[in-house]
């Protein structure tokens, strides 16, 4: 084996449900119970329609079901590893009834895909698909035709361009669709 003489500078710019500063931050715990555990990913959005505590990924916010909020702190919960590729394989999935952190404010890296605009902006808005708690991005409020997204209150902070999907948003605790007049 010889020692590393290059890194890569992409893998330097964070991971997915990182906290991205120092920043004050609001930050609630949940139990994961999803419908495909395959979807408990570290950035992705969560709801909750329960008193227990209870988190799902995706999930729309009808009725009495409210915002979880995203699932963060990969380094806080132990790895369990991938049944395909073992206990020590690295990943960024939860199982179900886990106990995990989920930011109501404050900023975090997650994966955003791109939208409407092609590759995401600063200042686009985040959507959330109801089906898997994916985060999507887009310049348009609300979203036309709005499908299966919800509004995640949260919008592109920063980006990195050489990663594609990897950004930095900032989650706000009113949601956005509020302060626009």
């Amino acid at each position: 084996m010889t020692f590393q003489t290059s890194i890569d500078t992409d893998q330097g710019y964070g991971t997915f449900g990182n906290l991205y500063s120092d920043a004050p931050h609001v930050v609630e715990t949940f139990i994961l119970r999803s419908p495909n555990p395959a979807n408990n990913v570290y950035g992705r959005f969560f709801t909750t329609s329960s008193t227990e505590g209870i988190a799902r990924a995706g999930g729309s916010r009808i009725g009495n079901i409210g915002s979880a909020g995203f699932l963060i702190n990969p380094h806080h919960n132990a790895s369990y590893g991938t049944q395909s590729q073992g206990p020590l394989s690295s990943t960024l999935t939860l199982p179900n009834e886990i106990e995990a952190e989920f930011l109501t404010r404050g900023f975090i890296y997650a994966n955003v895909q791109s939208g409407d605009t092609g590759v995401p902006r600063i200042g686009d808005y985040i959507f959330y698909s109801v089906n898997d708690g994916s985060l999507y991005a887009s310049n348009q409020f609300p979203l036309d035709p709005p499908s299966q997204t919800e509004f995640a209150n949260a919008r592109i902070d920063q980006f990195d361009p050489n990663s594609p999907g990897l950004c930095v948003i900032e989650v706000i605790l009113v949601p956005l669709q509020d302060l626009i007049i």
